[in-house]
């Protein structure tokens, strides 16, 4: 009997350093995903909210130069399969590879849209050389076109007039039809846009804006759910 009652003791006492030590491992493992989830939230989700969330202006603005100093770090250092989803790691990377042929895109655009408003002006000039001093680049405006917002059109159809007022004397616009400087930035987007390059910087733009759309709406919901479940106590 007493044996036995030994061994019930010594059975009630293994469970409870079994117990114990499971309640142990239990609480200190939340707690290492807590400091995990907090430590890859301050060094992977906000930055890569942050970085994104200010390149999607650049993009509509058709900038070339699109920020990636945060993606290079994080990719060079985190562990990225454990600190983001599989599916949103896939995305991310995607739009980075996407948004350097974006880049190439609007560059080769910028440079075709030049030579073609050389090209076109040439066909017009009275006198002078063509070392034209616009006051905008006229390239980035033309680019732009229709996805220009109304309120910035005006400020940039005011330069062009002052410009074409400059200039009018040394290009016969009036073969063209073109009286001002809303006429002449019409004729030259009508020039342009059958040009490949345009149609293509055009193309990978709508596509690059709505995959940074797209994560920046997974970050924001990623982001939102950690500081209510994560960082708030």
């Amino acid at each position: 009997m007493e044996t036995f009652q030994y061994l019930i003791n010594g059975l009630i006492g293994l469970i409870g350093v079994l117990v114990g030590g499971f309640i142990t491992y239990y609480v200190q493992k939340r707690m290492q995903e807590r400091v995990w989830k907090k430590e890859y939230f301050d060094k992977v989700y906000v930055p890569l909210h942050r970085e994104i969330s200010d390149t999607i202006p650049l993009i509509k603005d058709f900038q070339k130069d699109l920020k990636r100093d945060e993606w290079y770090r994080i990719y060079s250092v985190e562990k990225l399969d454990w600190s983001l989803p599989e599916k949103l790691r896939n995305d991310i990377v995607n739009f980075y590879a996407t948004s350097h042929e974006y880049s190439r895109a609007v560059h080769n655009a910028l440079v075709a849209i030049k030579g073609s408003i050389i090209s076109e002006l040439l066909k017009i000039k009275k006198r002078g050389d063509m070392n034209i001093k616009w006051q905008l680049q006229l390239e980035h405006f033309i680019l732009l076109g229709d996805l220009l917002p109304e309120i910035n059109r005006k400020f940039y159809e005011e330069k062009l007039e002052e410009d074409y007022n400059r200039y009018k004397e040394d290009f016969d616009f009036l073969s063209l039809g073109i009286t001002n400087g809303k006429n002449l930035f019409e004729y030259l987007i009508s020039r342009v846009k059958a040009m490949r390059a345009y149609q293509d910087a055009h193309e990978k733009q709508k596509i690059l804006l709505e995959d940074a759309e797209m994560i920046k709406k997974k970050l924001d919901e990623i982001i939102d759910y950690t500081r209510k479940r994560i960082i708030s106590p």
